[in-house]
């Protein structure tokens, strides 16, 4: 049985939602575990921080690239 568009497109959807969700987790774990050890570290420095990293990790950028195909596919 083939697979239609709209099944592709909810897998999209749920596999880059699921990557963005889970480095955001990740990644403010991290965050978090910073502000602990380096106390004048400010909000605002590691937020910077953490939008760099999922800027130019690889799986934010897939989780977003498949996100962005689900969106062009309903289109479609």
């Amino acid at each position: 049985m083939p697979m239609n568009h709209r099944t592709i497109q909810r897998c999209c959807i749920v596999a880059g939602v699921g990557l963005l969700l889970w480095t955001s987790i990740e990644f403010f774990l991290l965050a978090f575990l910073t502000t602990r050890f380096m106390e004048g570290a400010g909000i605002l420095l590691w937020l910077q921080g953490y939008l760099m990293a999922l800027r130019s990790s690889p799986v934010g950028i897939a989780g977003a690239l498949l996100v962005l195909f689900a969106f062009f596919m309903r289109r479609m």
